[in-house]
């Protein structure tokens, strides 16, 4: 995933255009956050905090606004032995 599907792409008078990139940026993004959020859990799952935490850090930057994954990133932070992370 490398950002936002077709990340300035603007075609004029093509209101259904617009709706479908919309939408399809909305469900990759959404993707990609859910994808970062397995690969962290799955990490702390079989006892690898350090590598759960860089996953959840990345979760977490994608969506800063997200409670559950800052949530999880501190859990990971602490499990790996940075709690001051």
């Amino acid at each position: 995933y490398g950002g936002a599907f077709l990340d300035g792409v603007y075609v004029s008078h093509a209101p259904e255009f617009e709706r479908w990139a919309e939408e399809r940026r909305t469900e990759l993004a959404t993707r990609h956050r859910a994808a970062l959020a397995r690969l962290g859990t799955a990490a702390a799952a079989r006892g690898a905090p350090a590598e759960a935490a860089e996953w959840l850090a990345r979760a977490a930057q994608a969506d800063p606004l997200d409670e559950r994954a800052t949530v999880a990133l501190m859990r990971a932070l602490v499990a790996a032995g940075d709690r001051t992370g």
